[in-house]
């Protein structure tokens, strides 16, 4: 709840507050009603220029419309929706064109214009709340941060650039002009510079009312000693308007709908999309400033469906479309005119001039609100240059500097595109540096998650070194596979003689065709060294997609399913080639002394394929070892999954974690297949113990051995893994 609001909820709110809400809405609404009037002009011009009373009536309408619809729909309730000048622009060339045609009368082309103008901010608002809907707002999240900041200084840039236009007359020579004529626009530019100290300088919300108040009664103390009647100063052009007296609302009748020509508004549908687009990213980019400026998280779906609402009551009452005005919106939450009020006291104005006329807006000076807009274009500047451009970089900093540039000589969407490109670039730059191989160790230090005897694998940890295993991760693309390909055949050619080399995949989320390559080159280096290269854990659909590459010829690598299989097929062609054929199960490869007190303490047992040994979670003080057959250790995950996370060949060791440290089981053991198992408990290892304890301290050491050598692979595999 806004702080204005808890004010009125506690009744707390005292004559100070009423005049600063009173006072801010005013000047608030004063420029909005100039802003909305101009845009209106833009529109309703040339042969419409009879019916601009009635345009101004319907803009003011829609206006007034949206500026309610905001603060009962938006996440920050001091935000202000009003029509924006961007896409005012691209109607007030497709309201010409449908002006210029010759078979239109004049009231036909007002009727189609005000139906171009209403069906084009329905279908923008159709388009936000659809967006909202089906939760799109994050796309904003993809807008690098100095876009952001960059569109915060293009639009204050521009509004400096506006506030010199509202006070020195173009005569098509600007910088001669601003010479010539700078007490029009020196003066107030000074008045800007104060509200932006006092700004910064004091939190008190009546400091920037009060300097405006001052700039008044100053502007009138000078003229009036320099001798300057209203008709002299109107002439000079130093008051607002003049505007048209009485009511906008003369004129206007919903049975204009029946002059609109749709063929000429259908053929405007190109003007109406690109107005959605723009509309769409100016909507999320002024919501984005909007967050950055007053440091609260926007929820965008909110926002949009906010948006969408507004415009599509603007649209039926006949006004221009629009979405958060950054200016008006921050104008009055520096004046403390938050939450509701803010939008309500903004309607109100907008009513008052539609209904009344706009007879007192041409009594005030024209520089007070170009004072206003110089304000709110140098506080712009200043959070992004300053209070931004401090943490950033000097590459995204760059990026700030240009695109104000960028806005005034080539325009707005201009300068958001090339800031969105820049960003894009810096960011490949960086992340082409980032080390997409996560894991780089060698066969010795990784092994297939299977259990073996401790003779198997101390021959794995001798035999291991000649494969190379890596494991990539992330998106693989131009800037990174090249480099990464680089590094990995540098591996290979200043290592030990490798004959097995791995890719694994699992985590790579993509890559594209320049990545392929590069590892079909790496893939001619391996086959000329004798190297066999295997890629492992593409996904289905990138193994497909590259899969047909190879089906063409010239692929110098092979595909598999997973990493483990692969390492297991490898493992068992290393073991096949140096170890003897011999009856495992005549030792289990555990030296005779162990073998014979497990035959002396031990207890045999018969597991049919399925069967359950150990149930994870149980507390139990058995040591198993695998006579015959093979065994799976399986967790369940908090979906009530059951993953497989090792298996277990004749001769390995099961248990021996819970049984030394005295916790539960970490897995599930089952059978795989038919297996001969033999169990000692803590009982018979107590036996052991008082019968021979110098074979019981043997049968200890191996158990230890088994625990320090895991233990030693594992921090070898942290090392190379950089943990």
């Amino acid at each position: 709840m806004q702080d204005t609001d808890r004010h009125l909820l506690a009744g707390g709110l005292g004559l100070t507050d009423v005049f600063k809400a009173v006072f801010a809405a005013a000047i608030v609404g004063v420029m909005a009603v100039t802003f909305a009037l101009s845009l209106a002009a833009m529109i309703y011009t040339g042969p419409l220029t009879p019916f601009l009373s009635q345009g101004i009536g319907l803009t003011l309408i829609g206006a007034a419309v949206m500026a309610v619809i905001g603060p009962l729909t938006l996440t920050y309730r001091g935000s202000l929706i009003q029509p924006q000048d961007v896409s005012t622009i691209l109607l007030s060339l497709a309201a010409g064109a449908i002006a210029a045609q010759p078979m239109l009368s004049q009231q036909a082309a007002f009727a189609t214009v005000v139906a171009l103008v209403g069906v084009t901010a329905i279908a923008t608002g159709l388009t936000a709340y659809t967006m909202g809907v089906l939760k799109l707002g994050y796309l904003v999240r993809f807008v690098p941060f100095p876009v952001i900041s960059g569109f915060l200084a293009a639009s204050g840039v521009l509004l400096v650039r506006g506030a010199f236009g509202m006070v020195v007359p173009d005569s098509g020579n600007w910088l001669s002009d601003l010479a010539a004529l700078w007490p029009l626009w020196l003066p107030w530019l000074a008045v800007a510079v104060v509200i932006v100290a006092v700004s910064r300088l004091t939190s008190n919300g009546l400091a920037i009312p009060l300097v405006m108040a001052l700039s008044l009664v100053g502007f009138y103390a000078l003229t009036g000693l320099s001798g300057f009647d209203f008709a002299m100063m109107r002439e000079m052009g130093l008051l607002l308007g003049p505007f048209q007296s009485g009511s906008f609302l003369n004129g206007l009748n919903p049975s204009l709908l029946q002059d609109v020509e749709w063929t000429y508004l259908l053929a405007q549908t190109p003007v109406i999309a690109t107005i959605i687009g723009i509309s769409m990213l100016g909507m999320l980019l002024n919501a984005s400033g909007l967050e950055l400026a007053i440091e609260q998280e926007i929820d965008f779906e909110r926002e949009m469906k906010g948006v969408g609402l507004a415009n599509i009551a603007a649209g039926l009452a006949g006004g221009l479309g629009g979405y958060h005005i950054l200016s008006e919106t921050l104008l009055a939450r520096r004046f403390g005119l938050v939450g509701a009020a803010a939008g309500f006291g903004l309607a109100a104005v907008m009513l008052f001039v539609l209904f009344l006329g706009a007879d007192v807006l041409s009594y005030l000076p024209i520089g007070l609100f170009a004072a206003v807009v110089f304000f709110l274009g140098f506080d712009l500047l200043l959070t992004a240059y300053y209070d931004h451009g401090t943490v950033m970089p000097r590459g995204e900093l760059a990026i700030v500097v240009a695109m104000p540039v960028i806005a005034v000589v080539f325009g707005f969407m201009a300068a958001v595109g090339f800031g969105v490109a820049v960003a894009a670039l810096l960011f490949v730059i960086a992340y082409s540096r980032v080390d997409s191989a996560r894991v780089s160790t060698n066969g010795a230090n990784f092994h297939a998650r299977v259990e073996r005897s401790p003779e198997d694998r101390a021959l794995l940890a001798d035999l291991g070194s000649c494969v190379s295993v890596s494991r990539l991760a992330g998106f693989l693309f131009f800037g990174s596979a090249s480099r990464l390909v680089d590094r990995l055949q540098r591996r290979l050619e200043a290592g030990p003689a490798y004959r097995f080399a791995i890719v694994d995949m699992k985590r790579v989320v993509g890559l594209d065709v320049s990545a392929w390559s590069a590892f079909e080159r790496l893939g001619r280096s391996c086959a000329k060294a004798g190297i066999q290269l295997t890629l492992t854990g593409l996904s289905p659909e990138l193994a497909a997609r590259f899969g047909r590459r190879g089906r063409s010829g010239g692929q110098h690598f092979q595909l598999a399913g997973s990493l483990d299989d692969m390492m297991l097929g490898i493992e068992e062609t290393l073991l096949g080639e140096v170890r003897s054929t011999k009856d495992v199960g005549a030792d289990l490869g555990l030296g005779s002394v162990t073998a014979r007190l497990l035959q002396a303490y031990g207890n045999r047992v018969e597991l049919a394929a399925g069967q359950e040994l150990l149930a994870q979670g149980t507390r139990s003080d058995h040591l198993v070892f695998l006579r015959a057959g093979r065994l799976c250790a399986t967790v369940t995950d908090p979906n009530q999954e059951r993953q497989i996370v090792s298996r277990f060949l004749p001769g390995a060791i099961v248990g021996e974690i819970a049984y030394y440290a005295g916790v539960d089981r970490t897995a599930t053991l089952t059978a795989e297949t038919a297996s001969t198992v033999i169990c000692i408990d803590s009982a018979a290892l107590e036996e052991m113990e008082r019968d021979d304890p110098t074979a019981a301290a043997q049968f200890h050491r191996l158990l230890a051995s088994v625990l320090a050598r895991r233990l030693l692979t594992t921090t070898r595999l942290l090392n190379d893994a950089e943990l």
